[in-house]
């Protein structure tokens, strides 16, 4: 078994991709010890030629297709089906890791036989900052509820298990577990089901990951009831986590009841920025989706964003 495979979808990132696999390959660690495995999700540019170019220099790296765009929660679906790494890496392909640093981090996970190899981050770009904690802080090896939830560290606590690429995961922990094709926040839920199974999480100080936001990311992009759509599918998502409730630990079952009034929070404030025609439509169309009990809460958020079509 290889010691760890890279799973790195991408689509429309011409501009980053070659810096990306030139940084999973500017490692300390032998090529034939892992993986990289691209997934191509229907790219319209020029990505994929720039990926097949790179696999003239890096043997293991591998390219997938899949069918159609299925987002990227569907392109990594792919690339963990065929992963051959005790530990999986699910990088971004506008971000880049740094170098030599692969060494480290897996003899760390390693040898202390981790679910999760969790780590800080710097933000590569200047409008604003993004962090996913205020302090750094060394904590672990523990359960993933105790790292999560402990409260002795600053932070929002839901930065630390919303987001795949923020850590190294054993393939174990997750070989049952898939992600969601055609939806936007894929991470979201997956991360959270998946720090809740862990037993063996050990955050570290080190940044060896370089997150960036490209001027096409939805993080840039004027809000459009798209965006408020991909809101209400994770909204619906988290109420189908509290319906089963099969968490062991209590605290998750607060958590995600947290982490929804926020989604529907965020949902409200992205409407607002809608025209109204497009909140008519929504009001219409698109909350029905969500279930009756819950329905009663987002009404009243956003009806009065409705008042004005009389």
């Amino acid at each position: 078994m290889l010691r760890l495979s890279s799973i790195v979808p991408f689509s429309n990132v011409e501009p980053y991709i070659e810096e990306c696999i030139r940084s999973l390959y500017n490692q300390d660690i032998l090529w034939e010890e892992y993986e990289v495995i691209c997934i191509d999700d229907c790219s319209p540019d020029g990505s994929r030629v720039i990926v097949e170019r790179l696999q003239q220099e890096y043997p293991t790296l591998k390219l997938l297709r899949t069918p159609e765009n299925l987002r990227q929660g569907g392109a990594r679906k792919m690339g963990l089906d065929i992963a051959q790494g005790k530990y999986i890496w699910f990088v971004d392909s506008d971000d880049y890791i740094k170098a030599n640093c692969l060494g480290n981090l897996l003899q760390k996970a390693e040898d202390e036989h981790l679910d999760i190899l969790d780590f800080d981050f710097d933000a590569d770009y200047s409008k604003q900052k993004f962090v996913k904690n205020v302090q750094s802080f060394d904590k672990g090896p523990c359960s993933g509820a105790d790292y999560v939830f402990c409260a002795n560290y600053g932070g929002n606590w839901s930065w630390r298990c919303v987001c795949v690429w923020g850590g190294i995961i054993r393939y174990e922990l997750i070989k049952d577990m898939r992600f969601r094709e055609y939806v936007q926040y894929e991470d979201n839920d997956f991360a959270l089901q998946m720090y809740a199974r862990a037993q063996r999480v050990h955050h570290i100080v080190d940044k060896p990951y370089f997150y960036r936001v490209a001027e096409n990311s939805t993080i840039h992009t004027h809000w459009e009831l798209r965006h408020v759509i991909y809101d209400i599918a994770l909204i619906k998502r988290y109420i189908t986590m509290l319906r089963e409730d099969k968490w062991e630990d209590k605290r998750w079952k607060h958590g995600v009841r947290e982490l929804l009034n926020y989604s529907a929070r965020q949902a409200y404030l992205k409407l607002k920025e809608c025209s109204i025609e497009e909140r008519h439509k929504f009001y219409r169309c698109h909350l029905g989706y969500i279930p009756y009990s819950w329905r009663w809460m987002y009404r009243r958020l956003w009806l009065k964003l409705l008042i004005p079509i009389g």
